[in-house]
């Protein structure tokens, strides 16, 4: 009987530890070769863009942006991997990776970590992650470059909420990589706060309400048409908790690394093997 319960509460705690494993997708565009135009959806050949998280957020390329070996980091410090390709957006019209599960910041979600690495490649007022299908500008968020970096969202009935044109911290990011984190914390009923974090560095935060967010359940990378990014984008990551800068994808040596559904799963099932082994002995 001891076992029988000792097991039904180890499946019942993994799966709750499976459930809020804090990755929710892990875009590294390391499946494509140098110089290749990703486009299709085919899972595992160019144009499935892979999410390495395990949780199956795959995203679709149309139009060939194209796989670089131009990147910031040859190994990501946070993790020890090898960073061998970014992706590369022309501007081209059509040109877009789109992915069919919600944005990180839309209502779906609570306390969350969108990180990612850019090359800005012009100054023009461009958008990197526009959180819906189509140009219509209602129930998105628009995170965009203007001379510097910028976030807004729009709710679902078109009510504007702007984070700064660029946001107060991030001035001109042309011409070289930069990494960029943005956390987004709960602090009352009705309140998130935001913090902005370039290299690493935290820069600015701001409050806006907890109601009302965007909640389309698709989002895109350079997908809004006529604002279409031009640069190199890299290692985009989605979190389900707010994360300290020590966790951060470009932070070195971090004592705190990000768990992982199976990371979770072998450390319960370690447990069980010695709470079991101490009942037979």
């Amino acid at each position: 009987m001891c076992y029988r319960v000792l097991f039904v509460a180890l499946f019942v705690l993994s799966m709750g530890a499976l459930a809020d494993a804090d990755t929710v997708a892990y875009y590294r565009f390391e499946e494509g070769a140098d110089g290749a135009g990703s486009t299709g959806a085919a899972p595992g050949t160019l144009g499935h863009v892979l999410d390495s998280s395990g949780n199956g957020h795959h995203g679709t390329a149309f139009g060939s942006p194209i796989y670089d070996a131009f990147v910031d980091d040859t190994t990501i410090p946070q993790t020890g991997a090898s960073n061998n390709l970014s992706m590369r957006f022309t501007g081209a019209s059509g040109q877009v990776v789109q992915v069919l599960s919600p944005f990180i910041f839309h209502s779906q979600f609570g306390d969350a970590t969108l990180e990612f690495s850019m090359y800005q490649a012009t100054s023009s007022h461009t958008s990197i992650f526009w959180t819906r299908s189509g140009n219509g500008d209602r129930n998105r968020w628009n995170i965009f470059t203007n001379g510097g970096f910028g976030m807004d969202y729009r709710n679902p009935v078109g009510v504007l909420t702007s984070f700064g044109r660029p946001v107060p911290g991030f001035g001109g990011t042309l011409g070289h990589w930069e990494h960029i984190t943005v956390t987004r914390t709960q602090i009352a009923a009705n309140t998130f706060d935001y913090d902005f974090y370039r290299n690493g560095v935290f820069a600015f935060t701001k409050n806006a309400p907890v109601t009302n967010l965007p909640n389309s359940t698709v989002w895109e990378i350079a997908g809004r048409e006529g604002f279409k990014f031009v640069g190199w984008i890299d290692e985009v990551r989605f979190s389900n908790t707010a994360l300290a800068p020590d966790q951060f994808l470009g932070a070195g040596g971090a004592p705190t690394p990000i768990p992982e559904p199976a990371t979770t799963w072998l450390v319960l099932c370690g447990v069980a093997f010695v709470v079991i082994h101490r009942m037979r002995t």
